[in-house]
């Protein structure tokens, strides 16, 4: 159907767009473009406001930051939360290292539902631990059996002194001279005089 364009109308070419005008009619603005029709004897006109309000386009376009920024916010929390829930095991592991540098050897590392390669690391911790506790009751029994061995030695020390003679012979013509020095605490040889 044939297509009239009012008169006094001034077409506009739009830069951007080929075959494309802009034109005012009656103080409205109107777009009108021009599209050839592939082996045909005419075209097509196609004439629009040059905005076209879209209801449902607005609508979708709210919707769309709306959804973005609940994304971001809830993303934002989750992440926060995930991240407390994470580093919680290792702030654990932390606390318990440093009750043991202050010598609480009962403090433990307790696994955590969020801990993963924590809880590996805190398992080694402990069993660490558990083996230097280990080490120091054998280093203590040792200690207190080395203890009593020496006091032991001393009483042999004391033994052997008192079985050797305190007072030398004094013969005019012979210089007599004794010592006894074990070769650690207690020595097996012994000396004394006898006079005929």
């Amino acid at each position: 159907f044939p297509v009239t364009i009012p008169r006094a109308v001034f077409l506009k070419k739009q830069p951007q767009f080929n075959d494309t005008y802009a034109y005012k009619h009656s103080k409205v603005k109107m777009c009108m473009t021009i599209l050839p029709i592939a082996n045909q004897d005419f075209s097509l006109l196609i004439m629009a406001p040059p905005q076209v309000e879209n209801p449902y386009l607005k609508a979708f376009f709210y919707q769309t930051i709306v959804l973005f920024i609940c994304i971001v916010v809830f993303g934002s929390l989750g992440t926060l939360l995930l991240t407390h829930l994470m580093g919680d095991p290792f702030r654990h592991l932390c606390y318990v290292m440093r009750q043991v540098g202050q010598k609480n050897l009962k403090a433990r590392y307790r696994n955590s539902r969020y801990g993963f390669e924590i809880n590996q690391v805190g398992e080694i911790f402990n069993k660490t631990i558990e083996d230097v506790v280990d080490h120091l009751h054998a280093i203590e029994t040792k200690t207190i059996q080395n203890e009593k061995l020496k006091k032991e030695l001393f009483i042999g020390q004391q033994i052997q002194k008192s079985l050797v003679p305190k007072h030398l012979l004094s013969i005019p013509e012979l210089a007599i001279e004794s010592v006894l020095i074990p070769a650690k605490e207690v020595g097996g040889d012994f000396y004394d005089f006898f006079v005929n």
